[in-house]
């Protein structure tokens, strides 16, 4: 499927369905391919770093876990970056550079332990663990849902974007 955000928008066109998850454990993982279209140029705010794909609990800038892109000029390369809000502290780590039409392996996985969120981010070889403690009332039930494609954060697609993602 080719996810599509439309120029000077955030949000992707072909909207899917959240998967949502009760329970202590859960992952997601997709073949991810970006092609032309993921090469921009931002007036402002070029290092932003857009939402590729993760997992969120109840409201997801509390408590939620991502992977997500943005395109390094210099490099002529996406740079991928594990990146999370941790009671609504948000936070981030460079994971790797992958070419255009690079099609990269990629898994979001959160996992409860003892009062405490592991989530782990894998890009092909490359991967990012983080810990972090949870409030008692996520023990009890927690759900998590997944996380879609959104562009920036203050600045919109700057043109139109389309990018391949495949469940594997």
């Amino acid at each position: 499927m080719i996810v599509k955000i439309k120029k000077d928008c955030n949000y992707r066109c072909n909207h899917l369905l959240r998967k949502v998850h009760i329970g202590k454990r859960w992952s997601v993982s997709y073949r991810i391919t970006f092609d032309h279209s993921s090469a921009y140029m931002l007036s402002a705010n070029q290092t932003q770093v857009n939402k590729l794909f993760g997992i969120g609990q109840v409201f997801h800038h509390w408590q939620s876990m991502r992977i997500g892109w943005r395109w390094d000029l210099e490099k002529s390369m996406v740079e991928l970056v594990a990146y999370w809000y941790n009671n609504k502290v948000r936070d981030y780590v460079h994971i790797c550079y992958v070419k255009l039409y690079q099609p990269t392996d990629m898994m979001v996985s959160v996992q409860i332990v003892d009062g405490a969120v592991i989530f782990r981010c894998y890009v092909g070889e490359s991967f990012v663990t983080r810990a972090f403690v949870i409030k008692e009332r996520w023990q009890k039930v927690p759900i998590f849902y997944e996380c879609f494609p959104y562009f920036g954060g203050y600045m919109p697609a700057p043109q139109n974007i389309g990018i391949s993602i495949k469940n594997i």
